[in-house]
């Protein structure tokens, strides 16, 4: 009876730790990979049909209006236009060159630190559930969003504020 309820202990204690650790751990894993520029090591945290229709999704939201006026004014041409224009942005931005100079660019800091107290106090990660993380950067608007895949994690969405549609409501 006792080594069943140590045993459960142990793995209560590895499920926590897990818990707690795993969206650190990919964190560091994606910072490191992006400062090597290693394209191959990044993308491996990145599930890419999630995430380009995510961007595309909100980039359809945010620009729809002005899409639609173009549709009304040119027809059928203009929304296949503005249609092949979020489909080649979203291509560029969500690949793994787009990726890996978007998160070099992040974890090079201003100051030249990578001293990983910097890197631990530049952001907050805040669960969601088992299966869901978000983090947000310190002093910038927007956050990312992960989902559990495997025991692991997968960047699938990223919500920035130049996405959102900020004008007032009529």
């Amino acid at each position: 009876m006792k080594k069943l309820i140590a045993a459960l202990l142990l793995v209560a204690g590895l499920g926590a730790g897990w818990f707690y650790a795993s969206p650190l751990w990919t964190l560091k894993a994606m910072s490191d990979a992006a400062k090597a520029k290693d394209a191959a090591a990044l993308t491996g945290y990145i599930d890419f049909p999630a995430l380009k229709a995510d961007v595309k999704g909100d980039l359809t939201k945010r620009f729809g209006a002005e899409i639609a006026k173009e549709q009304a004014s040119m027809g059928g041409f203009g929304a296949l236009l503005g249609g092949a224009i979020v489909d080649g942005l979203v291509d560029k931005i969500v690949s793994p060159a787009g990726l890996t100079a978007l998160f070099a660019l992040q974890a090079k800091r201003a100051d030249g630190s990578t001293s990983p107290q910097s890197e631990k106090e530049a952001y907050t990660v805040d669960r969601i559930g088992l299966s869901e993380f978000h983090v947000q950067i310190k002093g910038q608007e927007g956050q990312m969003i992960f989902h559990r895949a495997g025991f692991g994690w997968k960047l699938a969405g990223i919500d920035l504020p130049i996405l959102k549609d900020t004008r007032p409501t009529p």
